[in-house]
């Protein structure tokens, strides 16, 4: 009896040690699937036509795989496979309009590799927007601004913008109010003015800092009462260009309504021969590539 006894133990053991092998053998058979990337964003990258996609480390994930279309139910194409240490990626010569893309992680099994869903689609405008928001400051104009090797004229002592600093700082609050990038109206006068030297038609004391009106043959064009009206007037005339929307301010821009409302929403539509439209802000060839070289460097 004793000797049948063991036996049924050592067959009970047998039996658990076998399942407990079954079973860890299906949990190593079990496939990890990653999370999806969270904060997956994407867009322009600085004035060039490069595009910035970002995201959220995934849980299980060992790489992560991006697709980028031409239209955002169009076919999208695996473009890179990047580490799960990277959380940033940045997609090179982009040369249409619109870029949309989406992510995905991949995850390990002993049978192969697994696939996280992808993420919602982003879209990127490869073109400069004159309409927005902007990360930009007061310093970094006026560190801008003293790279290009140009002093801050003494004029500007007597004025509502005493420093160069309070100077920078219209520009970012009248932008702001507006709806429109304070860098591309900043960089806009610098090129008007030849960085604040005026030796063209239009005179330092006129506050017009885009030459509004200014036709040439000696006309002089607008003259505003102080900076920041000249300033509030140009960013005016730069959302007539760029949007449809209503202004914030009253408006102190008298050319304001002979504007094509939104013909050039984009920076490099500023210039008349890079317009689609044909119509902009100047007849110069270049106009909005010039600004855009500009913009670069800020």
């Amino acid at each position: 009896m004793k000797k049948k006894g063991k036996f049924r133990a050592l067959l009970l053991m047998t039996v658990v040690v076998s399942l407990m092998a079954t079973a860890s053998f299906t949990l190593a058979e079990d496939k990890i699937i990653p999370d999806t990337p969270e904060d997956f964003k994407a867009e322009k990258y600085g004035a060039s036509y490069k595009a910035k996609l970002t995201w959220s480390k995934s849980k299980n994930a060992t790489n992560y795989q991006i697709y980028r279309a031409t239209k955002k139910k169009g076919k999208y194409k695996r473009i890179a496979t990047v580490s799960k240490d990277r959380t940033v990626y940045i997609n090179k010569k982009l040369k249409k309009n619109f870029y949309y893309y989406k992510i995905r992680a991949m995850g390990k099994a002993d049978d192969g590799t697994t696939y996280s869903k992808f993420s919602s689609v982003r879209t990127v405008c490869t073109k400069y927007k004159i309409t927005g928001t902007s990360d930009i400051t007061a310093k970094r104009l006026a560190k801008y601004f003293k790279k290009s090797g140009h002093k801050y004229p003494k004029y500007y002592k007597k004025t509502d913008a005493k420093t160069l600093t309070e100077f920078c700082k219209i520009y970012v609050e009248e932008a702001k109010a507006e709806g429109i990038r304070g860098e591309v109206a900043f960089v806009q006068a610098m090129l008007e003015t030849g960085w604040l030297t005026y030796r063209g038609d239009v005179k330092r004391s006129q506050h017009n800092f885009a030459g509004l009106g200014a036709t040439g043959g000696g006309k002089r064009g607008l003259s505003f009462k102080s900076v920041r009206v000249g300033v509030r007037a140009q960013v005016q005339h730069l959302k007539a260009y760029a949007n449809k929307k209503d202004l914030n301010k009253k408006c102190v821009d008298k050319r304001f309504k002979y504007v094509a409302r939104g013909c050039a929403p984009y920076v490099e539509w500023l210039g008349m021969q890079e317009n689609p439209k044909g119509q902009g802000w100047a007849a110069s060839a270049g106009y909005g590539k010039g600004l855009l070289k500009m913009l670069a460097k800020i």
